[in-house]
């Protein structure tokens, strides 16, 4: 899990989606938004993907865990917040390949 400060408020999260570019991948779709104060993380998992609270929180975690465990937090151009949209199939695979899609994704758009 990413530390509090590494994570971006509902109000930041709601610019990234409206300004930011995407990014699309078979596991993620990402919206990036660049030249920013801090440099934050968001991973959003919706209801019509997984009905219950309990398996989109595992989602979650474990999106964020690959970014913090294959050290992608750290690559990361200062000043970037990023919003993370899980696709269904981000459950069936391993947090390991969640991370190497994620590292391509960043690297399409850019910043690492």
């Amino acid at each position: 899990m990413l530390k509090k400060a590494q994570r971006l408020t509902t109000e930041q999260v709601s610019a990234v989606i409206k300004e930011g570019k995407a990014f699309h991948s078979t596991l993620f779709t990402l919206r990036i938004l660049v030249g920013q104060k801090t440099t934050g993380f968001a991973a959003i998992m919706s209801k019509k993907i997984t009905k219950t609270a309990v398996a989109r929180n595992l989602a979650r975690r474990r999106v964020y865990e690959a970014l913090k465990m294959f050290g992608i937090v750290a690559m990361i151009k200062k000043g970037t917040n990023a919003a993370i949209l899980c696709k269904d199939k981000v459950g069936k695979v391993t947090v390991k390949e969640q991370a190497i899609d994620l590292k391509t994704l960043f690297m399409k758009a850019g910043v690492l």
